[in-house]
């Protein structure tokens, strides 16, 4: 599935959360929900703020939910690894490392991928799997 262009304001926004500016982001991602609040990308970016702000319960929540509304897997992988982000702040190592392997599955050569489960495993101090894996 094609998301076509963004949004209106969204690239906006996301530079403003990039360069850690949260204020703006929210201020930013605001006006361009309320044009177009089913965009996958608009969700998942304010799911990102919710996280950064600590809402991790409700940034779980909006992940998983953006996750079920994807027709398929190709659309879900880069969210996936935006939960597997989250789990690793909760500390869920398993439920990381499931999400990362979902997200493979679909991306299996993506450096981004591969390191943050190289990443992951050396966390849970499995680093011969980590060397393996690189």
């Amino acid at each position: 599935m094609s998301l076509g262009p963004p949004p209106p304001g969204y690239r906006d926004a996301l530079r403003a959360f990039k360069a850690g500016d949260l204020r703006r982001a929210i201020t930013l991602l605001e006006r361009v929900r309320k044009a177009r609040p089913e965009d996958i990308r608009v969700r998942t970016l304010a799911a990102m703020l919710d996280a950064r702000q600590g809402r991790l319960e409700q940034s779980e929540r909006a992940f998983t939910s953006i996750i079920d509304d994807c027709p398929d897997e190709q659309t879900a992988f880069g969210i996936r690894h935006q939960l597997a982000i989250l789990h690793l702040q909760q500390r869920r190592l398993d439920d990381a490392l499931a999400q990362i392997d979902r997200a493979l599955a679909t991306a299996p050569d993506s450096p981004v991928l591969l390191s943050a489960k190289a990443d992951m495993l050396l966390t849970a101090g499995r680093r011969d799997e980590a060397d393996a894996l690189l």
